[in-house]
C-alpha cells in the first residue's frame, strides 16, 4: 500500500465543546468518515500533535493514539451493548479472578 502524502500545513484543536481537532480548518474524520469528536481537550491536543510530527507521507504506525480513538469511534460505537456483554462475560471466566484460599 503506498504511503498517502501530506496534504495539509497546519493543524489545531477545536473548542472545547466539541473536542475535536481539524486539518487546515476542516474536522478530523475517521477512515470511515466519522467525525473525530474526543472527550478531552488533552486527548484532542495529543491527537494534533501527532498530525504535526508527520513528515512528507502520513505513516499511521507512528499515531497510535489517533489509532485508537478511530477504532472507537468506528467500531466500538456502533456496537457498545454487544462489547459490554462480552467484556463482562469475559469477567466471569477469568483466572485470575478469584479469592486467595491460603488466607
Amino acid at each position: 500500500m503506498a504511503a498517502k502524502k501530506r496534504f495539509y500545513k497546519s493543524v489545531s484543536c477545536g473548542q472545547m465543546t466539541a473536542c475535536r481537532s481539524s486539518l487546515m480548518g476542516r474536522n478530523l474524520r475517521s477512515p470511515a468518515g466519522s467525525l473525530l469528536r474526543l472527550p478531552t481537550m488533552s486527548l484532542a491536543s495529543a491527537i494534533a500533535d501527532e498530525w504535526r510530527a508527520q513528515g512528507d507521507d502520513i505513516d499511521p504506525a507512528t499515531m497510535p493514539l489517533f489509532s485508537l480513538a478511530v477504532t472507537v469511534i468506528d467500531r466500538v460505537t456502533p456496537q457498545r451493548d454487544m462489547v459490554m456483554a462480552e467484556l463482562a462475560a469475559y469477567g466471569g471466566n477469568d483466572l485470575l479472578c478469584y479469592r486467595d484460599a491460603q488466607n
